[in-house]
Formats: structure tokens, sequence, C-alpha cells
């Protein structure tokens, strides 16, 4: 059985922890969206929010893990995302 991150709630200081993905506008004018895993490394720019969270999905999926997933605005705003996309 994979390892399952603890979820996140309201009352708890919510911004990413360690191992949890991040996705964040980069690019000319934040055109792209770049993943990120907390304490990890880079894992690559996609061209839109929807293919950069099904690359995120599909990698959960494969490894077996689940940790949070983050949006970061361009003024380092953190907030959670509750739905991955469910169709390719």
């Amino acid at each position: 059985m994979g390892k399952v991150h603890r979820p996140v709630f309201e009352t708890e200081d919510s911004y990413p922890q360690e191992e949890d993905y991040t996705l964040s506008p980069t690019g000319n004018l934040g055109c792209e969206t770049a993943v990120a895993v907390v304490g990890g490394r880079f894992l690559g720019t996609f061209p839109t929010d929807d293919a950069a969270l099904r690359f995120v999905r599909d990698r959960m999926n494969r490894e077996g893990y689940w940790p949070n997933v983050w949006m970061i605005s361009d003024h380092g705003n953190a907030e959670i995302v509750n739905d991955l996309p469910t169709v390719s």
C-alpha cells in the first residue's frame, strides 16, 4: 500500500509541506505552469494548468502516493488544489 499524505484542514497552517507538489506560473508573462516537489526537484514546465495537473495526477497514480497539490500565485500565495482532472 502506498504512503498517504495527511489532508490539510482549514484550522492548520495552510502552506506546502515537504513532498507536496507545487504548480506556479512561469515563462513569459506567466503563460506556462511549472511543477515541482517541495524539498525535492523541478519536474517540468507545461503549457497549461490542466496539463500540469494531469501530469501530477498520473505521477501520483503511478507512484501510489498522493501528497497535497498547491497552486502558488505570482505573489507567492498558496491555494490547495482539491480537484485533479479525472479525464486525460
